[in-house]
């Protein structure tokens, strides 16, 4: 709710400050919408249940939140060039109680995925009277953080980690592909929505896709 606000927040500043901001080169862009995240689903989770394991909790829900902030430079009206910083958060509640010989096991909490993007992308706009079309193709840099459960068979241990970049090396390299569709609703003021598309290119598979509204305007 507070990146919602945010969004929000932004949309409105850059209305009203509309007048006092002359046409320029660069740009902003505030996104916060829907992210598909197709690593967090990957897991299998019955692999080791019965043999070594009572339970492991490490998929997150597919659908999460996607929050997104863009800058960039215009080389001219079809082209942009621009750095962008994504976060994505994917979550699942656990809710585990098995009675073992001499205690009773009770986790009841949200286990989170988060996957922080920095984005460079080169976009070219199509654009036709206040309607304007941008496919963007780019590189970006990721770091990411993550929670697991694991119960060794007879609750003999109980593992609860979060792993992270900093301690264990959680970065990839990926591929972006995004598009986008806005409308000028002022002469330096865009709204629309953007869909883009990250392909982990370290472990060679299909990371997240997202869906957003978002706000743009440029001085």
């Amino acid at each position: 709710m507070k990146y919602l606000i945010l969004f929000f927040s932004i949309g409105i500043i850059t209305t009203n400050l509309k007048a006092q901001i002359k046409k320029g080169n660069f740009s902003f862009e505030a996104h916060y919408g829907l992210t598909g995240n197709f690593f967090v689903q990957s897991y299998d989770e019955t692999s080791s249940i019965g043999i070594l394991n009572d339970a492991n909790f490490f998929k997150k829900n597919f659908i999460g939140s996607n929050l997104q902030i863009n800058t960039g430079y215009y080389f001219n009206k079809k082209w942009k060039l621009s750095l962008a910083y994504t976060r994505q958060e994917n979550k699942r509640d656990v809710n585990f109680i098995k009675a073992y010989p001499n205690y009773i096991l009770n986790i009841n909490t949200t286990i989170r995925h988060f996957n922080n993007f920095w984005d460079l992308e080169l976009t070219r706009y199509y654009e036709k009277k206040k309607n304007r079309l941008g496919i963007s193709l780019g590189a970006s840099y990721m770091r990411f953080r993550q929670n697991e459960i694991d119960i060794l068979i007879g609750g003999r241990a109980i593992n609860i980690e979060e792993r992270d970049a900093k301690r264990f090396k959680l970065v990839d390299l990926d591929a972006v592909l995004g598009c986008t569709y806005d409308y000028k609703i002022q002469p330096k003021v865009y709204v629309g929505v953007a869909t883009k598309f990250h392909y982990n290119i370290t472990a060679d598979i299909a990371e997240s896709v997202s869906l957003s509204p978002y706000v743009h305007f440029y001085f």
